[in-house]
C-alpha cells in the first residue's frame, strides 16, 4: 500500500515543479574586477647597467664550475659581481612586485571576465 501512495506522491510532487531550461547566474561587474588593479605589468626600474669590457691582453679566466681558461685579447667580459646585482634585483623585482602585486590582482580579473564569456556563450 505504501509503494502507490509514494508512487502518487512523487508524480503530484514532480507536475508541479516547473523547471527553467537553463539558471540566469548573477555575473560579476568587470568594472569591480578591475578596480585598483594595473592593466599592464610592471616595469623593472633599478637595474644596474651590465658594465662591459674588452680584454687587451690574454687573460687566464676561471670558469663557473672553477676549471681554467684563457680568454684571447679582444673578448668581450663583464664582472661577475655585476652579473649577479642584476640577476637579484630581477629576481627581487618577480617575486615581491610581479607575481604578489600584479599577478595575484589580475589574475582574479582574467578570471572572471573568462567566466563571464563562457557563460554568455551559447549552450
Amino acid at each position: 500500500m505504501r509503494g502507490p501512495i509514494a508512487a502518487a506522491l512523487l508524480t503530484l510532487s514532480l507536475t508541479n515543479c516547473a523547471l527553467p531550461e537553463r539558471a540566469v547566474p548573477v555575473m560579476p561587474d568587470p568594472a569591480q574586477l578591475s578596480a585598483g588593479c594595473p592593466d599592464a605589468f610592471p616595469k623593472l626600474t633599478g637595474l644596474p647597467p651590465l658594465a662591459r669590457f674588452t680584454l687587451a691582453a690574454d687573460v687566464i679566466g676561471t670558469r663557473d664550475d672553477g676549471t681554467r681558461a684563457l680568454l684571447p685579447a679582444g673578448t668581450e667580459v663583464a664582472l661577475y659581481s655585476n652579473v649577479l646585482d642584476r640577476d637579484e634585483v630581477t629576481a627581487l623585482f618577480i617575486v615581491r612586485g610581479a607575481r604578489g602585486a600584479w599577478a595575484g590582482c589580475r589574475s582574479g580579473v582574467l578570471y572572471g571576465l573568462d567566466w563571464i564569456r563562457n557563460m554568455e556563450a551559447p549552450p
